[in-house]
């Protein structure tokens, strides 16, 4: 799925190993994780984090996009996802 043109997918463990995707930082506030590869940064995010266990796991990536600034210019992009992964149900 896309959000504004960013690709969205559940988060697995093969996507990490087959985009080569390098855990870079942690943010334990928000429950997300930083990713990179060659080619883009990665946000590792919990869409449905009211679920038992923090609901499945998705990530999007943003291109080569720096972190905060996207963050910034996306701060509801968690919600807004959610909505996408809801009316897809």
């Amino acid at each position: 799925m896309k959000y504004k043109g960013f690709s969205v997918v559940q988060f697995s463990d093969s996507l990490v190993k087959s985009k080569g995707l390098v855990k870079i930082a942690i943010d334990s506030v928000n429950w997300w994780t930083f990713y990179k590869n060659k080619e883009a940064n990665w946000i590792e995010f919990y869409p449905f984090s009211e679920y038992h266990g923090g609901g499945p796991p998705y990530i999007i990536n943003i291109s080569s996009s720096d972190f905060e600034p996207w963050i910034e210019d996306n701060k509801d992009f968690v919600n807004s996802v959610r909505e996408l992964i809801k009316a897809k149900v």
